[in-house]
């Protein structure tokens, strides 16, 4: 199996925390980063091969996953050269070369537990499916 992950943009809504590093490279438990969370979990439910998209400071994304942070995953990083001025659906226009069997896509900013990657896969086989998460609220820009 394998997983596409969406982590081209700065994540401006974050600065000054992101001013320098791509938010995928944020700490969020520990010393891990958030893109380090993901592709643990992402290896958990089976998952063999990421595609990280990345754009905003790719070079970083590029040196974690050289350095090999879940052993036993294949992990490269691609570039997206739009992702200054086109949201999530042009980095998806560049990542479709990796789409070429089923695949896992991902937020690049969202945490999530291996527990609910593993009921989707479980799920019926389906042309698309969806994991949602809904709110009782939603702030106005939420996406």
């Amino acid at each position: 199996m394998r997983a596409i992950v969406l982590s081209a943009e700065q994540g401006k809504r974050l600065l000054p925390l992101t001013s320098e590093t791509p938010r995928c490279l944020l700490p969020v438990r520990a010393s891990r980063t958030l893109l380090e969370a993901q592709l643990r979990a992402l290896v958990a439910c089976g998952v063999t091969e990421v595609s990280v998209m990345a754009g905003f400071r790719a070079d970083r994304v590029g040196a974690l996953l050289d350095a090999d942070p879940v052993p036993g995953l294949r992990a490269m990083a691609f570039y997206n050269p739009f992702f200054n001025i086109a949201g999530n659906l042009a980095t998806c226009w560049v990542a479709r070369s990796e789409m070429r069997e089923d695949f896992v896509l991902v937020n690049g900013d969202t945490l999530f537990e291996a527990a609910v990657l593993e009921r989707l896969l479980d799920s019926p086989p389906a042309l698309v499916t969806l994991a949602v998460n809904e709110k009782s609220q939603y702030d106005p820009d939420a996406t």
